[in-house]
């Protein structure tokens, strides 16, 4: 069985991508890439996961991001 080469999203590496299972909610293909040590998906369907999102309004805006900045845990003192 020859799988299709997927380039990872972060490196752009070809030849160390390999399959990783598969999402718990979406059960979509998850890949692995040994080179960059990262995990992703071709294709997400909710809008915070996508990589481009990641420094945008949105993921800044979040109940995720108020509540990881509101922490008392991971304040310096």
């Amino acid at each position: 069985m020859k799988m299709k080469n997927i380039p990872c999203r972060y490196c752009g590496n070809v030849e160390y991508v390999r399959k990783h299972g598969s999402g718990k909610s979406t059960k979509m293909q998850r890949y692995y890439c040994t080179y960059c040590v990262r995990t992703f998906q071709i294709k997400y369907i909710y809008d915070i996961s996508k990589p481009e999102t990641k420094d945008s309004k949105v993921a800044k805006s979040s109940h995720y991001a108020e509540s990881c900045s509101n922490n008392p845990t991971t304040m310096n003192g």
